[in-house]
């Protein structure tokens, strides 16, 4: 699946990840920065994974971890800092939605900061346990 937005190119091509700057981009979040580059690897393998490229350059990712009928957990939605404020957060979370592997129904998510833009697609506030 592949669309447009503004002059950004968004697919869920698993091959054109530039695991390299999703690496660094996630190393800055409070959810992912000691993960190590093995595990994010995986991570990949075994999710639907969002990119948004800028020509040829990867400014933001995003993935999905599903079993395409019932649940869908959204994780790792991160934008470079140079390109916030373009939309692009609404337009992964928006090809989410449209995505056909992904169920309408049971998704979930977990966030301490963009409360706002997950609740602009429906999702509400939810306190979750961790380990």
């Amino acid at each position: 699946m592949e669309r447009m937005h503004l002059n950004f190119r968004i697919t869920d091509d698993r091959s054109e990840i530039d695991r390299d700057t999703v690496y660094r981009l996630l190393k800055d979040t409070y959810w992912a920065s000691e993960r190590s580059m093995d595990e994010m690897n995986s991570v990949i393998d075994n999710s639907i994974c969002i990119s948004v490229f800028d020509g040829a350059a990867q400014v933001a990712f995003g993935r999905v971890l599903t079993d395409k009928a019932v649940f869908a957990w959204i994780g790792d939605l991160i934008v470079d800092p140079e390109y916030r404020s373009r939309g692009i957060g609404k337009a992964i979370m928006s090809f989410i939605q449209d995505h056909p592997e992904v169920p309408d129904s049971g998704q979930t998510l977990g966030t301490k900061d963009a409360h706002g833009l997950y609740e602009k697609f429906g999702f509400k506030r939810v306190e979750y346990m961790r380990k």
